[in-house]
């Protein structure tokens, strides 16, 4: 157990640290072996910099992708230049002006403000013309999705241009411990009369989806369904759940999952499109936005915050603002070996490719039966909220993902090697090299693209299900993305719309740790404040300037 408890130890100095610095010389990128390594220039080739937000994903995918297109292209030489903190979202745009790097793969941008400051380069060509040198008969923007084409297509005066295009997508939400579930009989076999019966392998439900051998089989199909699952678990020793205290946006964002699968695609997207029809509060507009604030997906994501909370339902480190992910991707997987295992995790889409080191320290030191690639883990869908105390039935009754914020790839203005730029870009998102990125990752780009069989073969069981649910046609994915002018004008104010609060006892934004803190601050405390942070004079007075 020495290297489990070092791990330990390590994940929590990390915690204490608020950033990272990491110093490249001059000239030189990493080798694309995972060595650390600098790669040398060379002097024969014209060389190519890319700047690569090195979180979740890993180095694999992009090594690969440095390779094929270097075999491609042998003129050229890819020089990889990883970081996490001047690639992130609050650091880039200060970074990009005097930045080396040609391309960059990043998190979040805001992408009108950097296309009006003269930061990203227009790369409509590249993007609307078909991928023929691949062998393809269709362009990048014919692959994306829908929701992403509509974002990152830029329409003035007539012109439609393209300054980004979206990197990848990740689902956010609950993971469960599969293994787990069927060992400790977890899983609902049938409600009758509101009583559950429960199983283990054989004879699950179907599930919101009522589909039989699908992702949700066995799984709690209302809200009132999962709360009877968690005390479940409590009264036989297991936590329910733990996620990382350290980041508020990892809350926030498993928040957005629930209020997105109460509202639908539809209602929900009116809150960065301010445009549409609201299915219970009317049409919506810039003038009248504010309005959103009471939709009641809020209120039920608030009920669950609240008895998430107040029930004790989470781990006590979840709660630790020293809890990184690496800590909770820890804590979760080790649990296994304790009396009082924990169920699930709050978490992304790459988590597991993320914690596969865990997955080889646990495999060596205890039993390979928890080898990254052994263990099983699924997605629970968000449940039906319907006959829960407090909050108005539920209509939706599709499912609806949601997927934070805007990644994207883009081309830096000032470089002077666009032309190999653009032929870079081509290449990360031809077929070949889609399915490089998810093969090695597990997480999907929002393209339209197939794996080979030896390709979905070779994904985890975790993997694997997240692929199938997110290229199922009866489940809507919704992206944070907006290029409402009013939003982008007034981002600072808008930054904390989906949890900001002024409740009583004071400006609060993170439900599940406002809760609880504030053991006698109430859900409709909560949501009230919602509706007065963005208040209708608030809104004429600093949002409209009326």
């Amino acid at each position: 157990m020495k290297n489990l408890k070092k791990r330990q130890l390590t994940c929590l100095a990390i915690g204490f640290l608020v950033a990272s610095t990491s110093v490249f010389a001059a000239g030189c990128g990493f080798k694309g072996d995972n060595s650390g390594e600098q790669e040398k220039v060379d002097p024969n080739r014209k060389q190519l910099y890319v700047g690569y937000y090195n979180g979740g994903m890993g180095l694999d995918w992009m090594n690969q992708l440095k390779y094929g297109f270097e075999e491609k292209y042998p003129e050229y030489q890819v020089m990889i230049e990883p970081d996490k903190e001047k690639y992130s979202y609050t650091n880039l745009r200060s970074y990009m002006p005097d930045g080396k790097e040609d391309i960059y793969f990043t998190t979040s941008i805001q992408m009108m403000d950097y296309k009006t400051n003269g930061l990203i380069a227009d790369i409509t060509e590249a993007v609307t013309q078909p991928l023929t040198e691949f062998g393809e008969s269709v362009s990048i923007a014919d692959k994306m999705d829908s929701d992403s084409r509509n974002h990152y297509a830029v329409t003035e005066n007539g012109k439609t241009s393209y300054y980004a295009i979206p990197y990848f997508d990740a689902l956010y939400g609950y993971v469960y411990d599969v293994d787990l579930f069927e060992e400790r009989k977890l899983f609902i076999s049938s409600v009758e009369g509101g009583k559950i019966t429960w199983t283990g392998a054989e004879n699950k439900s179907v599930g919101r989806d009522g589909k039989a051998g699908t992702f949700d089989d066995g799984l709690p199909e209302t809200y009132e369904q999962m709360k009877s699952l968690f005390n479940r678990m409590q009264n036989m020793g297991i936590t329910p759940v733990t996620w990382a205290g350290a980041y508020t946006g990892y809350r926030e964002w498993f928040l957005d999952s629930i209020w997105a699968g109460y509202e639908g695609l539809s209602n929900f997207k009116l809150n960065y499109t301010f445009s549409g029809t609201d299915s219970s509060l009317g049409e919506i507009t810039n003038q009248n936005a504010y309005l959103l604030q009471q939709q009641s997906g809020k209120l039920a994501a608030l009920t669950l915050a609240h008895d998430l909370a107040s029930k004790n339902y989470a781990s006590t480190q979840a709660y630790s603002t020293i809890q990184t992910h690496s800590n909770a991707q820890t804590e979760f997987l080790m649990s296994r070996e304790k009396s009082s295992p924990i169920a699930m995790i709050i978490d992304g889409g790459w988590w597991e490719y993320e914690a596969r080191g865990i997955f080889g320290d646990m495999a060596v030191e205890i039993d390979q039966k928890y080898a990254y690639k052994t263990r099983r883990f699924g997605l629970m869908p968000v449940p039906k909220f319907v006959g829960t105390e407090g909050v108005p039935d539920q209509k939706y009754d599709g499912i609806t993902l949601y997927t934070p914020g805007s990644t994207a790839v883009v081309v830096n203005d000032r470089s002077t090697r666009k032309d190999i730029a653009m032929k870079f870009l081509r290449y990360s998102t031809s077929n070949e090299a889609l399915e490089i990125f998810t093969k090695n990752t597990g997480v999907s780009r929002p393209y339209d693209y197939t794996l080979s069989q030896e390709s979905y073969n070779n994904l985890t069981y975790f993997q694997k299900s997240m692929w199938d649910l997110y290229h199922r046609e009866d489940v809507e994915i919704v992206h944070a993305l907006t290029k409402n002018e009013l939003r982008m004008t007034h981002q600072n104010e808008l930054y904390t719309w989906s949890w900001g609060s002024e409740s009583k006892k004071g400006y609060v934004n993170d439900p599940i740790h406002t809760f609880k803190d504030y053991r006698d601050l109430t859900v409709e405390d909560y949501f009230s404040g919602l509706q007065k942070r963005y208040s209708e004079v608030y809104w004429k007075e600093m949002i409209l300037g009326a």
